[in-house]
C-alpha cells in the first residue's frame, strides 16, 4: 500500500509520472480490497493486471535514491523523517485498534479474542508484522508492507551506494534469491520472504531516479516489460497456479514491475494528461492522504462489509463500496491530518511533498 517516504523537492522538481503511478496504484489497492470479499474469477485476472503494490515500493526506491544523493543530503535526518513518517500514522492507528482490542479480550475470554501481547512490541518497532486476535485478524492483515519497508529504509544508504558502484547488481541479486527461496519452498517468516522480494520493486526505483530507465531504447523498454511480466507469469503458474498473483511476492513483484518500463514508454502523452486540473489534484489528494488510506482503507471495508448484510442481495455490492468509500472519507478526514504533521506538512492544499 503509497508509503510516506516523500521528499522535501519543490513542485516544480517532482516526477509528474511517480506521483500519477502511486495514486493509481493506492487506487487499484483499494479497489482489490474491496473485491476480496467476493469469490469472483475476475479477481485472478485483475491480480496480473497492473499490481499496485511493486509499483508503490518503486516509487519509494526512486524518492529514496533521490533524497541519498542529492547535494547536502545527510542520512542521519533522512532516517529521522522517514521513520517519524512511518510511525506516528501507525502508532495512532495501533493504539486505537489495541483499545479495541483490550476490553475484548478482558470480557469475553475466549480463545479467538485472544491477543498475543508479548509480541505487542510490533506495533511499536514493526520489523515483523503488527499483531491482533484471531478474530480481528481483519485488522492488521493489509499492514504486511510495513516490516519490508522499515527493513529497506534501513538498508537503503548501502543499497543506493551499491547501485552507484554497480547499477543493477542489487537488484538482480535479491530477484535471484528470492526466486531461488520461492522455488525451494523453504519455510521463512513472511517479512523476510517480502523484503527480499519488494527489494527487488525499491532498487528498480533507482533506474528511474538516476535516468537509466528513460534513456533505453522504445523497444528495450517494451522488451523489459514483456520479460517481466512473462517470468513472473511462469513462475506463478509452477508454483500456484490458480491462485491469486500476490500468493507468490516475487512473481507478484516481477508483474508489477512490467508497468515500470511501459509507463516511461508512453511518458509524453501521461506526463499530458497528468497536467490536466482534475487529473493532477486527484493524483494529488491521493497522494497526500496515501499511507492514510492504506492504513484505514480495509477497516473502512469491514465495517461497510458487516452494514451490507442488512441490505438485499441484489443490492449488496453497491451497498458495500458506496459504505467503504463513505466510511473511508470520514477516517481520512479525521486521520488524514496526522499524515501531514508526521511530514511536517501544512495543510495547505500543494502537490504532494
Amino acid at each position: 500500500m503509497p508509503l510516506p517516504e516523500q521528499t522535501p523537492d519543490s513542485a516544480q522538481s517532482r516526477d509528474l509520472l511517480l506521483d500519477a503511478m502511486r495514486a493509481l496504484s493506492v487506487l487499484r489497492v483499494l479497489v482489490v480490497h474491496t473485491l476480496n470479499r467476493y469469490n469472483t474469477d475476475a479477481l485472478t485476472v485483475l491480480s496480473f493486471v497492473h499490481p499496485g503494490m511493486p509499483l508503490v515500493f518503486a516509487v519509494s526506491g526512486s524518492l529514496t535514491y533521490r533524497a541519498l544523493t542529492r547535494e547536502g543530503a545527510d542520512i542521519e535526518s533522512f532516517y529521522r523523517g522517514r521513520l517519524r513518517r512511518i510511525l506516528l500514522p501507525l502508532w495512532l492507528y495501533g493504539g486505537l485498534v489495541l483499545a479495541l482490542l483490550v476490553p475484548l479480550d478482558l470480557l469475553l475470554r475466549h480463545p479467538w479474542h485472544d491477543v498475543p501481547w508479548e509480541q505487542t512490541w510490533r506495533w511499536i518497532v514493526p520489523l515483523a508484522g503488527p499483531i491482533a486476535s484471531q478474530a480481528s485478524k481483519i485488522l492488521v492483515l493489509h499492514l504486511w508492507f510495513v516490516p519490508p519497508f522499515l527493513w529497506l529504509i534501513a538498508m537503503a544508504p548501502l543499497l543506493v551506494a551499491l547501485h552507484r558502484r554497480a547499477p543493477g547488481l542489487g537488484a538482480a541479486a535479491a530477484l535471484a534469491a528470492s526466486a531461488a527461496l520461492e522455488l525451494s519452498h523453504n519455510n521463512v517468516p513472511g517479512a523476510f520472504a517480502d523484503t527480499l522480494a519488494f527489494s527487488v520493486a525499491f532498487q528498480a526505483g533507482f533506474f528511474w531516479a538516476d535516468g537509466r530507465l528513460q534513456s533505453l531504447h522504445s523497444v528495450s523498454l517494451a522488451a523489459a516489460a514483456a520479460a517481466c511480466w512473462t517470468l513472473g507469469f511462469l513462475l506463478h503458474r509452477h508454483l500456484t497456479p490458480g491462485l491469486l498473483l500476490y500468493s507468490v511476492p516475487v512473481a507478484h513483484v516481477l508483474v508489477g514491475l512490467a508497468a515500470l518500463p511501459l509507463w516511461n514508454l508512453g511518458r509524453a502523452p501521461l506526463e499530458r494528461a497528468f497536467a490536466q486540473t482534475w487529473l493532477a489534484a486527484f493524483s494529488s489528494l491521493l497522494n497526500r492522504r496515501s499511507y492514510t488510506l492504506f492504513l484505514w482503507g480495509p477497516g473502512a471495508g469491514a465495517i461497510a462489509w458487516r452494514l451490507s448484510e442488512h441490505v438485499p442481495e441484489e443490492a449488496k455490492f453497491l451497498a458495500h463500496a458506496g459504505g467503504s468509500l463513505a466510511i473511508l472519507a470520514v477516517f481520512v478526514g479525521i486521520f488524514g491530518r496526522v499524515e501531514d504533521a508526521a511530514k511536517r506538512r501544512t495543510l495547505k492544499l500543494q502537490p504532494a511533498a
